[in-house]
């Protein structure tokens, strides 16, 4: 289970774009998320290095050939257009721009039996560029030891467990800055208030990014975690390849999500736990979002298109980033020449006896995150359109383990186990291979409105009834 309330860069859009790395898309989203970055890193700048140098929209004037155009390969037609974009976003002020993440909670439930209840909140701040030589992620080093050192986490109270800091620090591009704070059972059977403050940095980087719980009959918030402007400063040797300057909290404007999710992407999913089961229809209950603004704040600091910092022309110039693409036009085929391949599924950390294959199949959709763009997959690698399935009685003994959906039973963002969370694959395919009609199920498939029976197996006696449905198939305990 993975509820969650967060904040992203209103220039974003979630899933849209591919985060972490490269993209030499000119209309694409990649290269934004999850930066806060205010350098200027122009072409003719001697020493700029990845990862500095993947801000797509760094702080220079718009007329400066960015280092971008040669980090990402780009044309000179291409980087020209590049450049006709940025001007949209450049305001009275020249910023870098672009999406940043700012987690007010996520939860995971590690153990839902009532006896040996495990859960944790997480409050995280997802940032780009990484720390001067990568020492963040690496956990060592003197830039490391800068941004640990102004990382403040709340010692427990009357609302919850202690607080510490998160093990998982991102990926090469991107980093995560966060707390785990141990959660009791009541946060899940009656109202909490969960705070966050939020304060923009001044030259004399007094900024930080600040969060608070309490139950909702108590009048004092407990202190939970604390990331202060002065762990994001410059770091690494000036002038060197591997130098990051600062980056400030975030500024850009940004936008409120809140979303309840089962996916063990962060959260294992216990298929096998008869408690977690009974607990369906799941439901994250909202009393009330309020938004406080500092006495002294100027009207700009509330607007999401500002002269400071202008998103609506950028939106208005490039609405297919902020559109789905029409799926009539995308092609979901089986393709003998591209996406033809099979191979065995590992199971031997899950004692699964018997051989169990995946199949592909080509989808322009790339309903994959972090691979969507205007038009479907990038056009440049359609290889990316191979999507793996299972045939039906694959999934059946795959998708529900013991371990977990798909055979994962860990948490948070670090992951050792488990299969690729694959679906079962379209009909046809099983037409194209020659297997039985009833090994494939169409749901899969865009504006699918039926649904399939499955007998997912518990153990060697019990079977759970589960119907695998198309996205348009309605659901019968909502509207």
């Amino acid at each position: 289970m993975w509820p969650a309330v967060w904040m992203l860069g209103n220039l974003g859009r979630v899933a849209y774009g591919k985060p972490n790395a490269l993209n030499n898309e000119v209309d694409g989203q990649g290269a934004m998320w999850p930066y806060s970055y205010d350098t200027c890193l122009p072409h003719s700048y001697p020493n700029y290095m990845p990862p500095n140098s993947y801000q797509r929209y760094d702080a220079c004037n718009a007329t400066l050939i960015p280092g971008y155009c040669d980090s990402a390969g780009l044309s000179t037609i291409d980087c020209e257009a590049l450049m006709q974009n940025k001007a949209l976003l450049q305001g009275t002020k020249l910023h870098g721009r672009g999406n940043p993440e700012l987690d007010l909670l996520e939860v995971t439930v590690n153990n839902f039996a009532s006896t040996a209840f495990e859960a944790s909140l997480s409050t995280s701040l997802q940032i780009g560029p990484v720390t001067g030589g990568n020492e963040w992620i690496a956990g060592i080093g003197t830039c490391y030891d800068q941004l640990a050192s102004n990382l403040s986490v709340g010692a427990g109270g009357s609302s919850a467990g202690n607080s510490k800091v998160n093990g998982y620090h991102g990926n090469y591009g991107s980093e995560v800055i966060s707390a785990l704070t141990d959660l009791p059972e009541a946060p899940f059977d009656e109202q909490y208030v969960y705070r966050m403050e939020w304060k923009l940095s001044d030259d004399n980087q007094t900024g930080a990014l600040s969060w608070y719980m309490r139950r909702s009959n108590e009048s004092n918030f407990q202190f939970l975690f604390d990331i202060s402007q002065k762990a994001l400063a410059g770091c690494g040797e000036v002038g060197s390849e591997y130098r990051t300057e600062d980056r400030p909290i975030p500024q850009e404007p940004m936008y409120l999500l809140m979303n309840l999710a089962l996916a063990n992407d962060f959260s294992p999913v216990p298929t096998h736990d008869a408690e977690f089961r009974a607990g369906f229809p799941y439901e994250m209950i909202v009393d009330y979002v309020r938004f406080y603004q500092h006495a002294g704040a100027a009207h700009n600091d509330s607007q999401c298109d500002s002269a400071e910092w202008p998103t609506a022309r950028f939106i208005d110039k490039n609405v297919d980033l902020y559109s789905n693409p029409n799926i009539t036009e995308l092609k979901i085929v089986y393709n003998e020449t591209l996406c033809n391949g099979t191979g065995l599924v590992n199971t031997t950390k899950h004692n699964i006896t018997g051989k169990y294959r995946w199949y592909a199949y080509y989808d322009e959709r790339c309903p994959y995150f972090g691979q969507i763009s205007p038009g479907g997959c990038y056009k440049k690698d359609l290889s990316l359109a191979c999507r793996q399935c299972y045939l039906k009685s694959v999934f059946e003994r795959l998708a529900f383990t013991p371990a977990g959906a798909y055979g994962d039973s860990t948490s948070g963002q670090i992951k050792t186990t488990g299969f690729l969370p694959s679906p079962i694959c379209p009909t046809m395919l099983c037409k194209a291979k020659g297997f039985p009609l009833s090994q494939c199920a169409d749901e899969v498939l865009p504006e699918v409105k039926t649904c399939t029976h499955l007998s997912l197996k518990l153990d060697n006696t019990t079977f759970l009834p589960v119907e695998y449905c198309g996205n348009l198939a309605k659901n019968s305990n909502f509207n």
